[in-house]
């Protein structure tokens, strides 16, 4: 499979890939270069996966946007996966996409749907609002706290500390407050 994958990557270099598509820095977006079958002009190439990316098909493989957009700007495939800095899967701006390991890239995700606070690592624990972090696949425990708030910005605190600039951008991001 990693063969495979390897033959893929070493056939589609920039030069094919430039000649078959063209990218659109203000959309994010990945253009057909020449008509060919069910490749629409007047359209961006590809659809969304249901995991939220955009892929096209090359050659009979699937690739992520991302990483085409990647090999497109840098002139070579990336190393390991692509970070969405915004967390929005389909935004292929070069300017919300970075090179990230797997545990860099974690440490940038969304809510998890069960999350009751609105707040990633703060939930209520025997009355109290509990803040923790994971580094490393390992939880750690940031304290318990009465007020809501100060359990936010411990967890906010650490993600500087720990995560660095692959820290979320909250900002953005609904702030709930919780009764």
């Amino acid at each position: 499979m990693m063969d495979q994958l390897v033959l893929h990557k070493e056939y589609w270099t920039f030069e094919r890939v430039s000649r078959e598509l063209k990218y659109d820095p203000e959309t994010g977006e990945l253009w057909w270069c020449r008509p060919g079958r069910k490749r629409i002009m007047d359209r961006p190439a590809g659809c969304v996966n249901p995991k939220g990316y955009k892929v096209i098909r090359l050659g009979g493989r699937l690739y992520r946007v991302s990483h085409l957009i990647f090999l497109l700007i840098r002139g070579y495939w990336p190393e390991d996966e692509m970070d969405h800095k915004s967390r929005q899967r389909s935004d292929n701006r070069v300017s919300n996409l970075r090179e990230a390991s797997h545990i860099e890239n974690t440490k940038n995700k969304s809510l998890f749907s069960n999350n009751t606070s609105s707040v990633a690592g703060v939930d209520r624990f025997r009355n109290k609002w509990r803040s923790r972090i994971k580094i490393n696949y390992k939880e750690l425990h940031l304290g318990l706290y009465d007020d809501f708030e100060d359990a936010v910005d411990i967890r906010r605190a650490a993600e500087k500390i720990y995560f660095g600039e692959f820290a979320p951008n909250w900002e953005g991001a609904h702030n709930a407050t919780c009764e």
